[in-house]
């Protein structure tokens, strides 16, 4: 019976999904054989978890997620602070010597961590991932040259943000990481029929969210203020108040979807409020 590579990653997030592509390109090389499974794990606001019962594979993974000492995991790499949330984690975490899990919050996204180990540890590079993990860098850090190219779809990469968002779902993603870790690259992913149709309409949507946005969005000293309408469903640029109010130190949003209602706190990258 083959192996069974099983990788846990933040779910409908593009540096979740960059970051288990990584891995898992290097894991399948590792393994050759080897069946790989991914599944999207979801923040709760009770606190965050994995589940014990998502540790399926012989090798199992979790990247860009909290931490677990279960010692079932054997990869584990995060860029977020909050990754080790207890002194027992840290202690747990630091004790590694294998050098397969990693913690380090300097990095702007977890795809340029696990790339950067995997090359530095183990001698492995995935070339054809290089701009997924670049642009990985920039969306998880906000790190766009303007509030025009954070809001823009011109790229490949922005539109399977897009539909990762949207339509992320461990099922629909699963394949797809799976083609990106074998060597397919974004453009051939979204080249797929239905990924080309889904970001065609979800990019419609969005242009929706924006055109709303500009009806309620107003300027309240230095803070875009607005209520999203019900029927957007939370399909709206992010970075839109700052292209509507360039002088704008803050947004603060109410944001309904069919299932929930999210407040929005955001500062803005290219004008941000003194200390």
């Amino acid at each position: 019976m083959s192996e069974r590579i099983c990788i846990l990653y933040h779910g409908r997030c593009f540096d979740g999904v960059a970051s288990a592509a990584v891995l898992g390109a290097y894991l399948l090389e590792r393994h050759p054989g080897a069946s790989l499974a991914t599944r999207g794990l979801e923040h709760q606001p009770g606190g965050s978890f994995v589940p014990a019962d998502a540790l399926t594979g012989d090798i199992n993974a979790v990247v860009d997620f909290v931490y677990t000492t279960d010692e079932r995991l054997h990869w584990y790499f995060d860029h977020h602070p909050t990754g080790v949330r207890s002194e027992v984690e840290r202690r747990h975490l630091e004790a590694d010597r294998t050098g397969r899990k990693v913690l380090d919050p300097g990095y702007p996204s977890c795809a340029g961590l696990v790339r950067d180990v995997l090359r530095e540890r183990f001698g492995f590079e995935a070339p054809w991932l290089r701009e997924t993990i670049r642009w990985a860098d920039v969306i998880d850090s906000a790190s766009y040259r303007s509030a025009e190219e954070a809001c823009s779809l011109e790229t490949t990469a922005q539109r399977w943000a897009l539909v990762v968002d949207a339509l992320g779902s461990s099922e629909f993603l699963a394949p797809r990481i799976e083609r990106l870790a074998r060597g397919a690259s974004l453009e051939q992913i979204m080249a797929e029929p239905e990924l080309a149709e889904a970001a065609e309409r979800l990019a419609r949507e969005q242009q929706r969210g924006m055109e709303a946005l500009e009806r309620v969005c107003r300027l309240t000293g230095d803070v875009a203020r607005y209520e999203l309408p019900a029927e957007v469903d939370g399909r709206y640029p992010r970075f839109g108040p700052y292209l509507l109010f360039p002088g704008a130190h803050h947004a603060v949003g109410i944001v309904p979807r069919r299932d929930k209602v999210s407040v929005s706190v955001g500062r803005n990258p290219w004008n941000p409020p003194p200390r």
